[in-house]
C-alpha cells in the first residue's frame, strides 16, 4: 500500500467508527424513551410488577420531604400503598437523555392526574425527575436511581 494512502484509510475508519457510535447513543436513547414509556403504562395501568420491571434488582427511589427508599421491597411497598389508595393516568415526558457507555442519565416531567379511589378531588401531577440507567447484561436498560420532586406546593 502506498504511504500516502494510510492517512486517508485512517480519517476514513474514524469517521466510520464516530457515525456508528452516534448511531448506537441514538439506539440507547431511543430504548430509555420506551422504558419511560413503559413505566407511565403500567402506573397508569396500577400494575406494580410492570413499574418494578424498570428498576434494577436493588433501586433507590428518592423523593421530597421522606427517607430515601432503598432497595426493591421498599419501592414496591411504595408503589403498592400509593396505587391502593389512588387511581393514576400519567406519562414520563424525557427532557434531556445523556448516554456514556453502560450509563445514562435522564430528566424530564411527568405529568397526569392521581384521583382518590376513596372518593374525593383529583389532584394534577405536576412532577420533575431525574433517573440514573444502568446497561443490563442483555442490553437493555433499567433505573438505578430515580429522583423527582413535585411542582405543586
Amino acid at each position: 500500500m502506498e504511504w500516502r494512502k494510510v492517512p486517508i484509510l485512517i480519517l476514513l475508519t474514524l469517521s466510520a467508527n464516530a457515525c456508528a457510535g452516534r448511531a448506537n447513543v441514538r439506539a440507547d436513547e431511543e430504548a430509555i424513551r420506551a422504558l419511560l414509556g413503559g413505566w407511565g403504562r403500567a402506573a397508569t395501568a396500577g400494575d406494580v410488577d410492570a413499574l418494578m420491571k424498570y428498576y434494577v434488582a436493588e433501586p433507590a427511589k428518592l423523593g421530597p420531604g421522606r427517607p430515601a427508599m432503598e432497595g426493591a421491597d421498599a419501592v414496591r411497598s411504595m408503589f403498592t400503598g400509593v396505587l391502593a389508595g389512588a387511581t393514576i393516568k400519567t406519562e414520563l415526558i424525557p427532557q434531556d437523555i445523556r448516554v456514556s457507555g453502560d450509563l445514562a442519565v435522564a430528566r424530564g416531567v411527568q405529568t397526569g392526574v392521581a384521583t382518590p379511589k376513596a372518593g374525593g378531588p383529583a389532584s394534577e401531577l405536576h412532577v420533575k425527575w431525574v433517573g440514573v440507567y444502568v446497561r443490563q447484561a442483555d442490553g437493555s436498560w433499567r433505573c438505578a436511581y430515580d429522583i423527582w420532586n413535585s411542582d405543586v406546593p
